[in-house]
């Protein structure tokens, strides 16, 4: 495959790929997606660790690759960028590779991840209007109650009284029943 074709590839899919020089920096195999924002530096130093651990792997003389990550990069306008970097020696050749793809499943996940958020948030306002309406009904009841204890006071009919007794009971089984649904 021709230099011109692999570049068009890499592109196409998104990916970055730097070759690993002598000299221990890099060199872009084809231009960099867009959504790669450290291509003017060639030797990676925000990779930290991961390119000490790459070294390592290097250095083993070992084929085949070691994958980090999910690695995240934030551009200028604030949007993240979730990725996988790959170390990647080549057998026949040991020409080494530094390369970066997009990590399509980290979207996916963020979503659920702020769905389950909005959901546990909702939860939470339901409880508390929940508590808030309990805590009403109470006063209410307790207001209503003792509203009816001052008309028995009063001078009142024994019908009057039997009424005012009968609100009082349900005043107190209102209060009993929404201390039990919400303690």
């Amino acid at each position: 495959m021709s230099d011109v074709l692999m570049g068009q590839l890499l592109t196409a899919l998104d990916i970055a790929v730097f070759t690993r020089v002598a000299d221990g920096t890099f060199t872009a195999v084809a231009p960099a997606p867009s959504w790669f924002p450290r291509l003017a530096e060639g030797t990676f130093p925000f990779l930290g660790h991961i390119l000490e651990e790459a070294n390592e792997f290097w250095h083993s003389g070992t084929t085949g690759f070691r994958e980090y990550g999910p690695c995240v990069e934030t551009d200028d306008s604030g949007r993240e960028f979730h990725y996988t970097v790959k170390a990647l020696t080549l057998g026949g050749s040991f020409a080494q590779y530094l390369v970066f793809q997009l990590d399509p499943g980290s979207e996916r996940l963020r979503a659920a991840l702020q769905t389950a958020r909005e959901q546990a948030l909702g939860i939470e306002q339901d409880r508390t209007r929940r508590r808030q309406a309990a805590a009403d009904v109470r006063r209410t009841a307790a207001e209503i109650k003792e509203l009816a204890q001052q008309v028995l006071k009063m001078k009142a009919t024994d019908v009057q009284k039997q009424v005012m007794k009968g609100i009082q009971d349900k005043c107190d089984v209102l209060i009993a029943s929404h201390i039990e649904l919400h303690e």
